[in-house]
């Protein structure tokens, strides 16, 4: 699953919220901008019906955004209509609107038809959650998952510094990525040169690849959740402390007596290639300098 498939109701959102600027971006443009860099390929469901973003987006400035996504063609009567059609009434209809749940299950399907990894927003993302559905597609979690656990670390953070300099109790709300490409872009120009320039990275592919063979493994029916519950415990490791205290053994004679003494060394911690993305956007973001070996 190579590519990330982002909703029209997702992208109506980041044009309507769209100042031109990078000042005030709303939670939809930081999710697109971080899909970007996440997966090789972002797409949207080309159906013809449901992309009046498309032509009410004057400003330059989103296009270049938009311009970066690939059309998926779907016809409006295929399978992938029809089944989450009948899925809808047959299982949803009474609790949940058709535009939440009846959009969700066309997504969900469209992405399991062409191995892609349906990336849901607030209303949608909160039914797929609630229903489980991840786990019934095969596909119960996306890469941004394990990014988030990048971002609530950020916030722990943020969060202990102003309890030390007794700031006022402020909510603190981050997008790791999306918070570093801004800060390295004075323009949405820029932004999208940040965005590509990013992709190259060979942390960058290291992270992807890792997220490839968790996502074969998923796709085949195989249980992955120890290898992330081990991946999240060691990253929180890593971007807690980036050294790491050794005790190795010296052997000492003196006047025909030998001993050993324990001398502590405080050494950087080894960072694995596909933990190097992950603890590089944790360390710019609270202005920390780690080498990445």
């Amino acid at each position: 699953m190579k590519k990330g498939l982002i909703d029209n109701w997702t992208l109506e959102r980041t044009v309507e919220g769209f100042d031109g600027t990078l000042q005030n971006p709303s939670a939809e443009l930081q999710l697109l901008i971080s899909s970007l860099v996440l997966w090789d390929e972002v797409c949207y469901y080309d159906n013809d019906y449901s992309e009046w973003w498309k032509y009410c987006s004057q400003r330059e400035e989103v296009m270049q955004l938009l311009k970066m996504l690939t059309p998926i063609k779907t016809k409006p009567n295929s399978r992938v209509v029809s089944e989450a059609e009948q899925r809808y009434t047959n299982e949803f209809k009474d609790d949940y609107t058709g535009v939440v749940a009846k959009g969700a299950l066309e997504y969900m399907l469209l992405a399991d038809e062409q191995e892609m990894c349906y990336v849901p927003f607030r209303e949608r993302a909160k039914f797929v959650r609630e229903n489980n559905l991840y786990k019934d597609f095969n596909r119960y979690y996306t890469r941004m998952d394990l990014m988030e656990t990048v971002d609530e670390e950020i916030v722990k953070y943020c969060k202990s510094v102003q309890d030390d300099v007794k700031k006022a109790d402020l909510t603190i709300e981050t997008s790791g990525i999306f918070d570093y490409i801004r800060r390295n872009a004075n323009s949405v120009e820029e932004l999208v040169e940040v965005v590509k320039e990013l992709k190259k990275e060979s942390m960058v592919k290291h992270y992807k690849k890792y997220m490839q063979r968790l996502e074969d493994m998923i796709d085949k029916g195989e249980n992955v959740q120890c290898v992330l519950h081990e991946y999240k415990k060691g990253l929180v490791d890593i971007l807690k402390d980036p050294y790491e205290v050794i005790k190795p053994k010296v052997k000492i004679e003196r006047l025909g007596i030998s001993f050993e003494l324990v001398l502590p060394i405080k050494v950087r911690k080894h960072i694995k290639a596909n933990m190097a993305f992950p603890a590089f956007i944790y360390d710019e973001a609270i202005g920390r300098k780690r080498k990445i070996l």
